[in-house]
């Protein structure tokens, strides 16, 4: 049993849409012709970019509330930002920005959120970078050395594995056939992260 597989085991099967996301989110930017600003996660005092965005589960529910995009920047399609901190175990708003025509960004105050909102539309699950970039590369995205996963429900944070690159890339493996495209793509990234490995 490989280290991934035990991994998997580890954290049950259903936790197997954290890659799943997080992979999605992975191509869906490399698809597009410009890669989208990320939201902002604080957690225990370190500000992260996240590759999720909680307030669309928000905005699905309250379409008429989306802010609009003040501009006309391709790589903020969604057509705002949005910073979050994890408080007592809680994912809460701080605030969200618009750009607008000339590049600058403008803070929005409303009626229907405001700072200290917690967002209990959210589940799923945050992928935080932690570490050095290894010098590998999934399309145009580095893979770090390790990832911090929290787990969310109803904007609650319940869980948080720790796990390395090599972890990372072995879980998403178990998503595809051993004769796909995707199974070999991902073995030769987990090849060149041993192999450079080995040469540091």
């Amino acid at each position: 049993m490989i280290k991934g597989e035990i991994f998997l085991k580890r954290i049950g099967m259903s936790k197997i849409f954290i890659f799943i996301g997080f992979f999605l989110v992975i191509i869906s930017q490399n698809i597009n012709a410009s890669e989208q600003y990320p939201d902002i996660l604080v957690y225990n005092g370190i500000e992260y970019e996240i590759s999720v965005y909680p307030m669309e589960t928000y905005f699905d529910i309250y379409p008429n509330r989306r802010p609009r995009n003040m501009g006309t920047n391709s790589a903020l399609l969604r057509g705002y930002r949005a910073r979050y901190e994890m408080i007592n175990n809680e994912l809460i708003l701080i605030n969200i920005e618009t750009m607008r025509f000339n590049g600058n960004w403008a803070r929005i105050t409303n009626n229907y959120f405001n700072n200290g909102m917690k967002i209990n539309t959210f589940t799923g699950n945050m992928n935080l970078f932690d570490g050095e970039i290894t010098g590998v590369y999934m399309g145009f995205t580095p893979i770090y050395e390790n990832y911090i996963v929290l787990e969310i429900n109803e904007g609650n944070l319940i869980n948080v594995y720790n796990i390395n690159c090599y972890e990372y890339i072995e879980s998403i493996i178990q998503l595809y056939s051993d004769d796909s495209y995707e199974y070999r793509y991902f073995t030769r990234l987990l090849t060149e992260l041993y192999e450079r490995k080995g040469r540091l």
